[in-house]
């Protein structure tokens, strides 16, 4: 009996981190590129691949649209388009397609006993036109100015990286209960259920911690350190302590009661004392307190994550509160980009600190050549 055997070429591994990393960009730049918010009728001067090309160069190099516009098209007509097409409405909508879910479920799939810890925070960009704009609120002094756009965040951090989840713009006069139910409702559409809320001051309110009581969510926030706080820090024996109704009371009356968990830091020169507020029961930390300082240290992520993110952000002069919206969210998209490429490229074990095998400056050159040769052909298709 002969045995025939026929040698065949050496192929690279179709499963390689590589080749993910590029069937992934094929598929967040077309998709990007079809989305509804960048077709335009078919007389239109310009092709949604132009329009798509400047904002992502434009993020790519940390520039404003501005400045990267070469007048075809100028980015006064680009935002002329974009501002008919986009409501905060669409531009929640299309945020909730490119939050990959498949990326979700593959991370808990591979990590079966990951935490669903989830940070909820306020991103403020600096404005400096008329205060009357829609969608401009007051924040704190900063970069010589009170006023900016500023948006809620929620992120789901693991250990050195966040993966966002969620944006909305935060108007004048909305309030915290409104923000968080719709936080909640789109965690709900993601099959997503918090294990811990980690959260500033700014949610620090009675209101708040009723809602997270009455939804059974686990929460940590630092305490704010107010006469209630000081007057509580001298009855304390010695420290750390937990102090049970521990009572929270509003500008409209109400209270809620939570626990207050004090602590001191003795590793500074100068011994520093602070304080969480939460609804973790005790027997998850009696054993070392300290658990609730390294879980509040899961939100800051790589190098802080909103440093990361401002890499990608599209620098505009545009003062329309739902253009700005829908340029953080194409940064959004691509720091979450970014998060996924660096995963996917690691032996990432649950305990380890996540590691940066691609950077942003390598990521960006990647996504700007690619996006040049798939706008092309569009654009050669649209031209026939």
């Amino acid at each position: 009996m002969v045995i025939q055997m026929d040698i065949l070429p050496k192929t690279l591994n179709p499963f390689s981190s590589q080749e993910k990393t590029t069937k992934k960009l094929k598929r967040l730049s077309r998709e990007l590129l079809n989305h509804p918010l960048f077709q335009i009728r078919g007389n239109a001067v310009y092709s949604p691949s132009q329009i798509m090309k400047l904002f992502v160069t434009a993020a790519m190099k940390n520039r404003s649209a501005e400045a990267i516009s070469k007048g075809k098209p100028s980015a006064d007509n680009a935002f002329i388009h974009i501002k008919d097409k986009t409501t905060i409405d669409n531009i929640e909508e299309m945020l909730k397609h490119f939050v990959d879910k498949k990326f979700i479920r593959t991370l808990r799939r591979k990590f079966p006993t990951l935490k669903l810890n989830i940070a909820i925070d306020f991103t403020p960009e600096a404005f400096y036109g008329d205060k009357t704009c829609e969608y401009v609120t007051g924040y704190e002094p900063k970069n010589g100015t009170y006023y900016c756009f500023k948006f809620l965040t929620v992120a789901l951090v693991v250990r050195g990286a966040r993966y966002l989840l969620y944006a909305y713009p935060v108007y004048r006069g909305d309030d915290r209960i409104w923000l968080l139910n719709r936080t909640f409702e789109f965690l709900e559409e993601i099959e997503m259920k918090p294990d811990l809320l980690l959260l500033d001051r700014e949610f620090y309110d009675a209101s708040v911690f009723a809602l997270f009581r009455e939804k059974s969510i686990a929460y940590e926030m630092p305490a704010k350190q107010d006469s209630h706080f000081k007057r509580v820090l001298k009855d304390c024996d010695k420290l750390p302590a937990v102090v049970h109704g521990y009572e929270i009371t509003n500008t409209q009356g109400e209270s809620e009661c939570v626990d207050l968990v004090i602590l001191e830091d003795n590793e500074h020169e100068k011994k520093r004392i602070f304080g969480y507020v939460t609804n973790i029961h005790v027997s998850e930390y009696k054993d070392d307190v300290y658990i609730l300082v390294d879980n509040y240290k899961l939100r800051w992520g790589i190098e802080t994550s909103h440093r990361v993110h401002d890499n990608f952000r599209i620098k505009t002069c545009c003062k329309e509160g739902n253009v700005r919206y829908f340029f953080f969210v194409i940064a959004f998209l691509l720091y979450n980009f970014w998060i996924y490429v660096n995963l996917i490229m690691s032996d990432y074990q649950i305990g380890e600190n996540y590691q940066i095998h691609i950077t942003v400056d390598g990521l960006k050159d990647l996504l700007i050549d690619f996006f040049r040769n798939i706008s092309a052909v569009v654009h050669i298709n649209i031209a026939m």
